[in-house]
């Protein structure tokens, strides 16, 4: 689950009950990557979003190498 969407550049990822470890990328809509992070034994992590307003897509790689997408909208 990912909240506040849309968002000011802040938000946050939940995981559920279930701790992963792993690292996120923050693409923007050119492709480029603006952010990264690790991660681990984390329910839920807090991601800020540095760049101008617009869509971004946070790629999420979990320690078994499970990829999932998310697009945001900062406002």
């Amino acid at each position: 689950i990912v909240y506040p969407n849309p968002n000011d550049g802040r938000l946050i990822i939940n995981f559920g009950d279930r701790p992963i470890s792993g690292n996120y990328d923050i693409i923007n809509m050119l492709g480029k990557e603006i952010g990264s992070k690790k991660f681990i034994n984390e329910t839920q992590i807090k991601v800020e979003i540095l760049g101008k307003k617009g869509i971004y897509i946070i790629k999420i790689i979990d320690d078994e190498s499970r990829e999932s997408l998310v697009k945001v909208l900062k406002q």
